[in-house]
């Protein structure tokens, strides 16, 4: 088979749209098909039929995956089409690209969704490409499966997930109810590494392809070995011995010697660029370690060793990250300075802000050096050329930590060697005699990636609720098995029963299911209402129960203490992943105390002491306290920081109070009667990180970062957003930029005021904004009667394109108030049929402004007084229901006095062209400030 081919060959062989071809070749500048991508179109990736395509990262398979999806549209026009991938990251990066490309290309709608917000399904399948991760779609498998019709084709990146311990159960039933419910939908599976790829095709009841360990760009593997003075690595293709380079040893550091050498003494690529290395350690603090002793040794012996770095961009980096930081963390601080020296690290205690910023600075250049955890490798293509791995391992010794697996090896050194940029990738590991270096090719080096099997456990309470859900019966849960990848080889039927019934047993101790005897279909599990509400949500059983049986404790709500509620959640399966530790005991009467708040016994006092830890954080970050302050005071082990809080703490906990507060609400009334409100504003101060008096701040969007509520609430003293509507409009501006005080102002008067005040305070800010005189405004806006039509008057002749004409009402005669003239550029007035266009101007005003309306019979006078074609009434301060259809059917426009302000302010500042003033002055019937803006096109973006 060819190493590449002509991208004509789509077009010659198989028929996929010329212009697509064009666009590949013209505005990507793809001109070839690589050999992964050709392997599986000849496979049957095009044919419509479920595929599993394994090949090396690095080597188009998302490229394959868009062919896939613009082949599927020729056999499905109008369908959606899904791409599901792992990580929340990894989403909006997707989505970005396919906008970027065949979106703005083909006008087709890419949509995105993760995250706790819960997107309606019938707008978003009616995309025609969504980007989502695994658990998303899972939540709209669960609870709007009706919407998976509009699915023609389901993309699934990173499909050896499936072996992962913690997601792989989850995706695994998720691909079951796809194989069972939804057979209509391809399945597109993507994997750099699945040895077992043809038993997962044929469970998919699909083809596929291997490429095996093709790469565009060769990977050598090698290991390093100090002996004596002199350091050397020897490299490995295939198994077989390559190359072995030797080098002085000039530090005690092995990884320092060998990193060093490496950026010093290795010429740039072809075209200039300096070559770029990755280093994966175990550890965040290790990351730390690295980044530091690297950027040390720029910093002080650069000369010695001739490290080029790129200092203008490095410190341009360097200044960004210090820039968007949202902590002044040690990580942070230590981020910034090694930054400056071309080296930065990326772990999970950084915010996902500076991990993106981490990551463009190496792409474009700016670091030479990223030190990174193995969680960097998921799906990220970055321009390295060496990658060094510190340990083989994840984690810490002994039991804090695990060997990589073979296939985790095989992704971190994939890493090295992108098309394009370099003409080889290079991977190094570290070994200390010549038996572990003997051993690390044989452990890594000379091994096969290991099978993907399944890791559902069928008792395991996470997934069995959702089951017995589906299939209600032991029997009905093993036909289910019989159908996934669990059940792809034979498995003990009996077994399985006898463990689905213990199982259930431990269900029904917290109230989620029962076991029926006797029905007359044989044996039956039910949920309960708890169970099934519990079931369409992604969170664990025991978690929910955790919160439902403390909730039970309490006689009402305002016994509820946030610190025994969040360290009795904190300490459950939900909480692994981003539990916090403390490295000191309490003392022994704080265990105590919160012990007798819990309605059951915690594990032991170690758990308890990490749970209470957790809690004792999450009480101060919704309470609004400083982070660094919390994580001081509670004794948090060094390793967790504040982004720890910020991204994964608080969003975990978030997630499981929204989730609590809607299960509660389909399933127990009581509970939610009493619980529901506390819940859902607890929901908004954890997402947040506010106060009780700052959860009208993030519930109507008026502010929503953390920092800037706190701001408001102690340099401001503003503690409600209320206080900015209704106060002075003005109250922000000199505490903080004229941009943003405009942003939040207007945000709060959209959150807290109605009609016709809301247009006034409105108008005022646009007043404000154009440099206007703003008294003028405000008394035109609060003026009564006669007052009203004297200002009205004013704001009309301030206008340099009118020729305002006032009428002398005080006799018997009866006159309009005035009429006006439109002047063009010249000065001249512009006609209509050989005469002046001119418009009638009445005034109405009411003497109560907040409470009265101008009648119908008042707005429609005009009529009575003119035979002046086009109308106009202004009203304050606003027109009664009827006004409007009785307006319209007389020919007269009714202009609300904030309406009005706001077309003369356009007029008096040059907003608007006078040749386009009839465009309002046409108009019949009630127009409001909102109408005049959208017909000028004054509205903001």
């Amino acid at each position: 088979m060819p190493d590449s081919l002509d991208v004509s060959w789509l077009l010659e062989e198989h028929g996929l749209p010329e212009r697509y071809v064009t666009h590949l070749r013209e505005d990507r500048g793809i001109t070839e098909l690589w050999r992964p991508q050709i392997e599986a179109i000849n496979q049957g990736l095009l044919e419509g039929d479920n595929f599993l395509m394994t090949a090396k990262p690095g080597t188009g398979k998302t490229l394959a995956a868009e062919i896939a999806i613009v082949s599927n549209y020729r056999s499905n026009p109008g369908g959606c089409s899904l791409f599901l991938v792992p990580y929340r990251p990894l989403v909006e990066e997707k989505r970005e690209e396919f906008s970027q490309t065949i979106g703005d290309t083909f006008n087709l709608d890419i949509q995105s969704a993760s995250g706790a917000e819960e997107y309606d399904p019938s707008e978003l399948f009616e995309a025609d490409i969504v980007v989502m991760t695994f658990e998303k779609f899972d939540f709209y498998l669960r609870n709007h499966p009706e919407y998976l019709s509009e699915v023609s084709c389901a993309v699934f990146d990173e499909f050896h997930t499936l072996g992962d311990d913690t997601r792989g159960p989850r995706l695994e039933v998720v691909l079951t109810k796809m194989l069972r419910n939804h057979s209509s939908t391809q399945i597109l599976g993507l994997s750099a590494t699945a040895p077992n790829c043809g038993d997962l095709a044929d469970w998919i009841g699909g083809s596929h392809s291997d490429s095996g360990d093709w790469r565009m760009i060769p990977l050598y593997e090698g290991i390093y070995l100090e002996e004596g003075e002199r350091g050397e690595i020897e490299f490995f293709r295939d198994g077989e011995s390559t190359e072995t380079t030797d080098f002085p040893r000039r530090f005690e550091d092995p990884k320092k010697n060998a990193i060093v050498h490496y950026l010093s003494s290795t010429e740039p690529t072809e075209n200039g660029r300096e070559r770029r290395v990755m280093v994966f350690a175990p550890k965040r603090d290790r990351t730390e370690e690295i980044a530091e002793m690297l950027a040390d040794h720029i910093r002080d012996d650069w000369s010695s060793t001739g490290i080029e770095i790129d200092e203008v961009a490095s410190d341009a980096l360097s200044d960004r990250i210090n820039g968007e930081a949202t902590s002044s963390g040690e990580s942070v601080q230590n981020l910034v300075e090694s930054a400056k020296y071309g080296v930065v690290f990326h772990h999970a205690g950084l915010s996902q802000d500076l991990k993106n910023i981490v990551e463009d600075g190496f792409e474009e250049g700016a670091a030479r050096v990223l030190v990174a955890t193995s969680s960097l490798a998921a799906g990220i293509n970055l321009p390295v050329d060496r990658v060094f791995i510190d340990k083989p391992r994840v984690g810490g010794s002994g039991e804090y930590g695990r060997d990589l697996t073979v296939s985790e090896y095989k992704n971190l050194a994939g890493r090295a060697g992108r098309p394009g940029y370099t003409e080889k990738g290079e991977s190094v590991l570290f070994a200390q005699n010549f038996f572990e270096k003997d051993g690390l090719k044989n452990q890594y080096v000379n091994e096969t990636p290991e099978d993907i099997e399944s890791e559902i456990d069928p008792a395991d309470a996470n997934i069995l609720l959702d089951l017995i859900r589906e299939c209600e019966s032991p029997e009905g849960i093993c036909d289910f098995l019989s159908d996934s990848f669990y059940g792809y080889h034979e498995f003990d039927r009996d077994e399985t029963v006898g463990d689905l019934e213990t199982a259930v047993e431990s269900l029904a101790e917290i109230g989620m299911a029962e076991e029926i005897e006797g029905s007359e279909s044989g044996e039956q599990f039910q949920l309960t209402p708890l169970g099934t509400s519990t079931s369409k949500r992604l969170i664990s059983p025991n978690t929910v129960a955790a919160a439902v049986a403390y909730l039970r404790t309490l006689d009402s709500s305002d016994q509820f203490d946030l610190t025994a509620f969040f360290t009795g959640i904190a300490m459950t399966t939900e909480f692994e992943m981003c539990r916090l530790y403390r490295w000191s005991n309490p003392p022994e009467t704080s265990l105590e105390e919160i012990r007798e708040q819990l309605p059951w016994n915690a594990p032991n006092d170690n758990a308890l002491n990490h749970g209470l830890a957790t809690g004792e954080v999450l009480a101060a970050w919704t309470s609004g306290e400083e982070v660094s302050t919390a994580i001081d005071n509670y004794q948090i082990v060094d390793s967790r920081t504040e982004s720890d809080v910020r991204e994964r703490l608080a969003p975990s906990a978030a997630r499981v109070v929204k989730d609590i507060e809607q299960i509660l609400s389909n399933s127990d009334n009581d509970l939610d009667e009493e619980f529901g409100d506390l819940l859902s504003d607890l929901y908004y101060r954890t997402r947040y990180g506010v106060n009780k008096d700052g959860i009208e701040f993030v519930k109507n969007r008026v502010v929503t970062d953390r920092d800037r509520i706190i701001d408001f609430q102690t340099r401001l003293g503003i503690q409600n957003p209320r206080e900015i509507a209704v106060g002075n409009v003005f109250r922000l501006f000199g505490n903080m930029r004229s941009s943003e005080a405009y942003t939040f102002t207007r945000r709060a008067i959209n959150a807290f005021c109605d009609g016709a005040e809301k247009e006034k305070k409105h108008l005022l800010l646009d007043a404000r904004d154009a440099g206007v005189d703003r008294q003028a405004y405000k008394e035109l806006l609060s003026s009564s009667e006669t007052e009203f039509e004297e200002y009205c008057l004013e704001r009309l002749e301030a206008v340099e394109d009118f020729y305002v004409e006032r009428f002398d009402e005080s006799g018997h005669q009866r006159f309009v108030e005035a009429k006006i003239r439109i002047k063009d550029g010249s000065g001249s007035y512009i006609e209509e049929d050989g005469s002046p266009v001119e418009i009638a101007i009445e005034c109405k005003s009411k003497q109560d402004l907040e409470n009265d309306v101008v009648g119908a019979n008042d707005a429609t006078d005009i009529v009575r007084k003119t035979s002046i074609s086009r109308k106009v009434t202004v009203g304050a301060p606003d027109f009664g229901e009827h006004a409007g259809p009785d307006a319209e059917s007389q020919g007269v426009l009714l202009l609300p006095s904030a309406a009005f302000a706001t077309f003369v302010l356009a007029a008096e500042t040059g907003k608007i062209e006078p040749s386009d003033y009839l465009q309002l002055f046409d108009e019949v019937g009630y127009r409001s400030r909102d109408d005049v803006r959208e017909i000028f096109g004054l509205i903001r973006d």
